[in-house]
């Protein structure tokens, strides 16, 4: 859309020229980058899905967010039960109580 728009501009001076070349320079950059990432993404997922993994089939977890989890934890046969994966990713719920209702929090990742 942006190129059909820019192709209606017709500068009459100089600056006007400049701009709109600049403008058609830096859509090709944003063109070339998101095919780019497209590319990426898909090589991501290409490579989730060759390790065996059902990451992606989680809802909210993508290409990115499987492989980078992949390449933190690595072999999760590593740990003796999920709770010991929970501990090590920061996750594992902690008592944040000091009496009745008992209340949970994690300490999240990071």
């Amino acid at each position: 859309m942006c190129k059909e728009v820019l192709a209606t501009v017709r500068p009459g001076d100089i600056a006007g020229k400049t701009r709109r070349r600049m403008v058609a320079e830096l859509i090709e950059d944003l063109v070339s980058t998101v095919r780019r990432l497209k590319a990426i993404k898909a090589e991501q997922a290409t490579a989730v899905r060759d390790r065996g993994s059902s990451l992606m089939s989680r809802y909210g977890v993508g290409p990115d967010g499987a492989a980078r989890i992949l390449a933190d934890v690595g072999d999760v046969t590593r740990f003796a039960d999920r709770n010991r994966l929970a501990s090590w990713t920061g996750t594992a719920p902690l008592d944040a109580s000091s009496g009745e209702p008992r209340h949970c929090r994690t300490t999240g990742p990071g």
